[in-house]
């Protein structure tokens, strides 16, 4: 108990600063909406593709997903930098609310799936900048040094929590209701977002760039960031570890609906119960990251988070039963937050 205590001191202190400052509460409030509801609209979207082309157009629409959004991401995040950021912010909230209602309408309507696929695609490269945007902005809505720092560990957490709580959620929605409302749950996340956001009020100076200052071209802008993390030995080992990571959660978005429907037999609903455990296990690898966030053990915490989300997908290869893929999904889920927020 006295450990538990330990771990869970921290986070305390450091959710407590960050919810006693109105606009650090409603911008992570915020993000927590959104995210829940985009990995919503993740599942549901993944189910739908499964079950018009099976795994393998699953598989193939995620790889292209994610092509486009590294390819884009970089230029889309130097444009939004240029503007004021509480209006990209609810900008980029109101586009997206606009495309995945679209979606929603096509699916009720029996509309042609490569339509829905292509609006999905064009969705996910909207939203790509909307994080980046977030967290430019926090420096602006802090008091002090030691308000920033609780507002970054509070936001990488409730970002990794929400990133799998959110399919697990539509998983269970999906059991229960149909693919049309979990789309609808984006929806409203999306107005929810953009409710909070306006209401932010900017205590420091505006992120965005002065305009009377020349601004570097939007191509030098956008690879700024590769250039500076390839300077540096260990930001390269860093990143591409992280992104290794990424690539395996990104084929995690497949691999549940296959490991539930395919290898374990639990069939559609079987979505939801294996992101329920992600959830589950997210949540709990959230609150040991934030209690650890400032401690210096990161390199080990981030290995040990590398490790946890990977590895378990092998071992429900090796072992596929149900109540080994619940476990891996569990251990999945704790491993997330560890990466993310150190």
């Amino acid at each position: 108990m006295t450990l538990v205590r330990g771990v869970l001191a921290d986070p305390r202190t450091t959710a407590r600063l960050v919810w006693d400052n109105r606009d650090l509460r409603r911008i992570n409030l915020s993000l927590l909406g959104s995210t829940v509801g985009d990995g919503a609209y993740a599942t549901a979207l993944a189910v739908y593709t499964f079950q018009w082309g099976g795994a393998g157009a699953l598989g193939a629409f995620v790889a292209i997903k994610l092509a486009l959004k590294a390819a884009t991401v970089p230029f889309g995040v130097a444009a939004v930098d240029r503007l004021p950021p509480k209006a990209v912010l609810v900008g980029l909230d109101a586009v997206r609310a606009g495309l995945v209602a679209g979606a929603a309408l096509l699916v009720l309507s029996g509309g042609p799936p490569l339509l829905v696929l292509v609006v999905a695609g064009v969705t996910g490269v909207v939203g790509a900048p909307y994080r980046p945007v977030s967290a430019a902005m926090t420096p602006s809505l802090v008091t002090s040094p030691r308000e920033l720092t609780a507002a970054n560990a509070v936001g990488s957490t409730v970002e990794s929590v929400a990133v799998v709580v959110g399919p697990a959620l539509g998983g269970l929605l999906l059991a229960v209701t149909s693919i049309p409302v979990v789309f609808a749950l984006d929806v409203l996340s999306f107005v929810w977002s953009a409710v909070l956001v306006l209401g932010l009020r900017s205590r420091g100076a505006d992120p965005c760039p002065d305009p009377g200052s020349p601004a570097p071209g939007l191509a030098v802008d956008a690879m700024e960031g590769f250039r500076i993390v390839w300077s540096d030995r260990r930001l390269r080992l860093v990143t591409g570890l992280a992104c290794l990571e990424t690539v395996v959660a990104g084929a995690g978005a497949v691999y549940v609906v296959v490991v539930a429907v395919q290898l374990v037999h639990l069939g559609e609903p079987g979505v939801g119960y294996l992101s329920a455990a992600l959830g589950v296990g997210a949540v709990v690898g959230g609150l040991v990251a934030l209690g650890r966030a400032h401690r210096s053990t990161r390199a080990t915490d981030f290995g040990t988070g590398l490790l946890l989300s990977t590895l378990p997908l092998l071992v429900v290869g090796l072992a596929p039963a149900a109540v080994v893929a619940f476990a891996a999904f569990f251990v999945l889920g704790l491993g997330n937050p560890l990466v993310d927020v150190t």
